[in-house]
């Protein structure tokens, strides 16, 4: 299971819930963080965008959903 660095980050606690659940659940499509975390489908597309763009996570294309995105988390392994 991919371990996401954010520990001895700063960053907001939102974006700390989703990148937990990320961690927990493995990849997940945008709808389904919404789902998992009753946050706002504004507020998970705009942390996602700032986990993808600090390196927490990654968006691939989701195999079930050609125009769909998975949230990936980065694993510290592979960044590190």
């Amino acid at each position: 299971m991919p371990t996401l660095l954010i520990l001895d980050v700063d960053i907001p606690p939102n974006a700390r819930f989703i990148a937990f659940v990320l961690e927990d659940k493995g990849p997940l499509s945008t709808p389904k963080i919404v789902d998992e975390t009753t946050l706002s489908k504004s507020t998970v597309h705009s942390v996602v965008t700032d986990l993808a763009e600090a390196g927490f996570v990654e968006k691939r294309t989701d195999p079930a959903r050609p125009n769909g995105q998975l949230v990936v988390p980065v694993d510290s392994e592979e960044s590190g």
